[in-house]
């Protein structure tokens, strides 16, 4: 089937709509923000509409959007923990350490110092918590703007296609447990991703004139950290700090990888197949 001719500024907010659906589901309830608990990380980071976007959900998909990141960027599994939230960089510290370079084994080449390498945590701290906030930001927006206009796709189609996923790519469970666990990622993250595709067929079907405009015109309802500028938020009344973000910090986790690439498997795990 193929897609309706639409502007290509259409479509990449139809799929960035979409690509969130994902993580509207799974990454905690849509009313996460109602908890009463005094504990900070139950403090809300983000809210849109009546969806709470908490420090404890925020880290949970930092956690697995980093994997995802490693695998792409590397074939190779996260070597530890590098990002959390709130963050940990004596944690993240402790992981890099771990991979420097020794002097004497294989070819010379520069060994970081410990600022450097607190300097890669924050680096990565800043580029996925960006990464993620977005991420969430625009499940919870799309999945209100989606429930406006009727488009759903069953639990049964969902896991009609994780069947079709787990034959054809993963015919063993030992293969689905490898891949969930190489990405960091739950089965409920799983079965959304798998919803996040039926989904974009049904929004493509779906497209025509009329839709576009009511998709670009639907409202930023957002209200997000003054220095993340995340789409689909408000805009902030306080002029935002200046991070060096990127999409997907690929470079500096290829530079983390090849460190030691003699001792690569031992140190970042098992590649993924």
């Amino acid at each position: 089937m193929h897609a309706p001719a639409v502007s290509r500024t259409a479509l990449l907010s139809v799929y960035a709509c979409l690509a969130a659906f994902a993580l509207a589901a799974c990454g905690g309830g849509g009313n996460a923000g109602n908890s009463s608990s005094a504990d900070a990380s139950s403090a809300p980071v983000a809210q849109v509409g009546s969806s709470a976007i908490t420090h404890t959900m925020l880290g949970q998909w930092m956690k697995t959007t980093i994997a995802e990141d490693y695998v792409t960027a590397t074939g190779y599994e996260v070597p530890g923990p590098l990002v959390s939230e709130p963050h940990d960089y004596p944690a993240c510290l402790a992981s890099l350490k771990k991979l420097v370079p020794v002097p004497g084994l294989g070819p010379p080449q520069h060994i970081p110092t410990e600022a450097q390498l607190m300097r890669r945590c924050e680096e990565l701290y800043q580029t996925i918590r960006y990464q993620a906030l977005t991420y969430l930001v625009s499940a919870f927006w799309a999945s209100n703007f989606a429930a406006a206009h009727g488009i759903r796709a069953t639990g049964a189609e969902v896991q009609q296609a994780l069947e079709r996923v787990r034959t054809e790519q993963y015919p063993t469970e030992r293969q689905f447990q490898q891949m969930l666990t190489a990405k960091q990622r739950t089965l409920s993250q799983e079965l959304f991703t798998l919803r996040t595709e039926l989904l974009q067929e049904k929004f493509l079907e779906r497209m025509s004139p009329q839709f576009e405009h009511e998709l670009k015109d639907a409202a930023d309802s957002a209200t997000c950290p003054a220095e993340y500028p995340v789409e689909h938020c408000k805009p902030s009344t306080h002029p935002p700090q200046k991070y060096a973000y990127s999409d997907a910090p690929n470079i500096l986790l290829l530079e983390i990888a090849r460190w030691r690439p003699e001792t690569a498997r031992g140190l970042t795990g098992a590649p993924v197949r």
